[in-house]
């Protein structure tokens, strides 16, 4: 996946995320279609919260970013596009709202019980990656999950 792809990702995501439907890549056209005459206002605005949210990722998950990982923190998967898309998205809303990010073993342990078993998160960032509901679903659910530590 190329980096301009995962930008792109981001910025869908975090801010066009009620209109997504599948499939992907007419959505992630669509939003792309959308940008391409942005003022200079609204393109510094995307810049600082993708760079916010690159951040506070790095905080809040450190070397495990999008990955999935065991309860010992062994790496299962070493990039996962979903949690990717997920993570990035909690961690700009979450440095959007808040002063002070959680700790990072909070979050880690938020995440493994999120992905660890047969858990509705787990299979959202497995299986039917693009469904409408299963994008929402991994979203909102660690958006929720990270505010609430």
């Amino acid at each position: 996946m190329k980096l301009d792809e995962l930008v792109l990702r981001y910025m869908a995501f975090r801010f066009f995320l009620p209109s997504y439907k599948k499939p992907l890549a007419s959505f992630l056209n669509t939003v792309c279609d959308s940008s391409r005459s942005l003022d200079e206002s609204m393109r510094k605005k995307y810049t600082e919260d993708f760079e916010s949210a690159v951040k506070a990722a790095d905080i809040l998950y450190g070397k495990y970013a999008f990955k999935i990982f065991d309860a010992d923190r062994r790496v299962l998967s070493q990039f996962n596009a979903a949690l990717y898309d997920a993570e990035l998205v909690a961690a700009g809303a979450i440095a959007a709202t808040r002063k002070k990010l959680p700790s990072q073993s909070k979050v880690l342990d938020a995440i493994y019980g999120l992905t660890g078993g047969d858990t509705p998160f787990r299979k959202s960032v497995t299986q039917a990656t693009s469904d409408d509901a299963q994008v929402k679903l991994r979203i909102q659910t660690l958006v929720e999950t990270i505010d609430s530590l």
